[in-house]
């Protein structure tokens, strides 16, 4: 499997959206670039002029011209900063800005495909700059490089592993080789009188200058050839005299199965881990006891997601129990996702044990139960939480516990998805009450519930007077949908007509209230056949 495939896989609780000041910026108009900025931007059109440049600049204005050569893509321009980098260190975080900045990306694939490539890219370029720098022997005084904040591509973590070995087998090299000289000298020492002749002395080359190099990164692990090699790596980076070491921020390791991941876990440093990805591994209530010991270990974790797995809780209360003393040993952790695990009825034996309200949270497809989302409702996490996802529950049961729990998250819920949650016309009606106090909220998702005309058009009322959304997701009523012989062409005008119909309502609303008039983005989806 390529990593390049699962663009999907790098969103989520490894990666948050930012939305501190996404608002602000969607507000405010294109801001007009310094001289500063201007200059860089010129000057790292072109590698010969940057090389010229830098010699003449004064140290400071490295960051600037490398932050415009990586949002740029210019990898001739990184490579002449980076051979000549004059800082200790660089921080990828402080020269590129984070990878996942809009709301669409919770829905529009090609824009997430084109938003992770643009980031591989980051970690990429300067990576192989890094090295190249060393092996060519340039002046950069270069030691700690952070890519931490931007996924690394698996050929990349891979390519890193090797080097890791690749200096730590040199190393060992010299050492053999520098024994078998010292032994050599003390015998030709002792024999020069008698045989008049010198020994031959033996030198390594060696691939990197000699000091110590570490390179913090976000690692993402499919294949048993990567695992092996970043394995080895780990271990090797962390003995004392190794030159050049690996340190993992954040881990994605996806699809490799219970053993793998123990094997790979094992040799990670848990003090500095942060974000734990344990996507499509099969695991099952007897493999998660399995690997719990150890995940209760990374006490240090902000950031993990258990998702897509056989972890089905409702069938084991002796794992339900392992999970939440393993959650409160996690002091820092804001951020799960538990999703497609049946985990109905030990929502609150699970969460009530975290010591630090959740900001996100999801639990799409988990079975989730009455007595569940009354608990999330009364939960320390309510008041907290920013971005949550209950999709694929049967949440038409829960209404009455559900407005509660939406009313206590009114002044801190910023994304808000219930798709396909089986809401009727009835349900909907009921959240449409709550929705105009979510005053902080910017990207709403209803599709996937059935609901009439009488019901959207009300549902859309109450949305548009929430100031700050910029995305409403919905799927068309039910009367857009024909059963005639000419279904395609009426169904077709029908939904065009609706789409009229809720844009003009939403403006209208706007107007009335007296609201800034910024129309939210209205992406309109399909219904399911037996929806309808």
């Amino acid at each position: 499997m390529q990593s390049l495939e699962w663009y999907d896989s790098f969103y989520g609780p490894l990666y948050p959206l930012d939305l501190k000041d996404y608002l602000y910026n969607q507000r405010q108009c294109k801001q007009v670039k310094s001289l500063v900025k201007l200059a860089a931007c010129k000057i790292i059109k072109d590698a010969t002029v940057t090389s010229r440049a830098i010699s003449m600049l004064p140290t400071e204005l490295f960051v600037p011209l490398m932050q415009e050569a990586i949002e740029n893509g210019r990898d001739r321009a990184i490579d002449v900063l980076v051979s000549r980098w004059p800082f200790r260190s660089l921080g990828l975080k402080n020269l590129a800005p984070p990878p996942f900045q809009s709301l669409n990306l919770l829905y529009d694939q090609n824009l997430l495909k084109n938003t992770v490539k643009k980031s591989l890219q980051y970690t990429t370029s300067i990576v192989h700059s890094f090295f190249e720098s060393l092996k060519k022997k340039y002046p950069t005084k270069l030691r700690f490089l952070d890519l931490s904040g931007h996924p690394t591509a698996e050929v990349i973590a891979l390519y890193l592993a090797t080097h890791c070995m690749l200096v730590h087998n040199e190393a060992q090299q010299k050492s053999m080789i520098s024994m078998y000289n010292d032994t050599q000298q003390k015998i030709s020492q002792h024999c020069s009188e008698a045989s008049g002749q010198e020994y031959q002395r033996f030198e390594v080359d060696q691939t990197f200058p000699d000091d110590t190099y570490i390179v913090k990164l976000d690692a993402f692990v499919t294949s048993d050839e990567t695992l092996a090699e970043m394995c080895k790596a780990l271990r090797v980076s962390s003995f004392p005299e190794s030159r050049l070491k690996i340190c993992l921020e954040r881990l994605d390791a996806t699809c490799l199965g219970v053993e793998l991941v123990k094997q790979l876990l094992g040799e990670v440093k848990p003090e500095q881990l942060q974000g734990l990805r344990l996507k499509y591994n099969h695991l099952t209530c007897d493999n998660f006891r399995e690997l719990a010991p150890i995940l209760k270990t990374y006490t240090n974790l902000t950031a993990l997601d258990l998702s897509c797995n056989k972890i089905n809780i409702f069938y084991s209360d002796s794992t339900s129990t392992i999970m939440a003393d393993m959650f409160q040993n996690m002091e820092f952790l804001i951020r799960l996702d538990l999703s497609n695990n049946r985990i109905k009825s030990k929502v609150s034996r699970l969460l009530t044990k975290l010591k630090r309200p959740l900001m996100y949270l999801r639990l799409c497809g988990c079975g989730l139960t009455k007595n569940d989302i009354e608990y999330l409702s009364k939960s320390h996490h309510a008041s907290a939480l920013q971005e949550v996802d209950l999709s694929e529950n049967s949440l038409g049961q829960s209404i009455q516990h559900l407005v509660v729990f939406l009313q206590n998250m009114k002044l801190t819920l910023h994304v808000l998805e219930l798709e396909e949650s089986v809401l009727s016309d009835n349900h909907m009606r009921e959240i449409s009450q709550i929705l105009p106090s979510l005053v902080q909220l910017l990207y709403l998702n209803l599709s996937g519930n059935s609901m009439c005309l009488s019901t959207l058009s009300t549902v859309t009322e109450k949305v548009s007077e929430l100031a700050d959304l910029q995305i409403f997701r919905v799927s068309f009523s039910r009367e857009c949908y024909s059963h005639t012989l000419d279904a395609e062409q009426l169904e077709g005008e029908a939904k065009e007509t609706l789409k009229k119909l809720l844009t003009r309502i939403i403006l209208s609303v706007k107007l009335s209230k007296q609201l800034v008039l910024t129309l939210p983005n209205l992406i309109m989806s399909e219904l399911e056949m037996e929806s309808i």
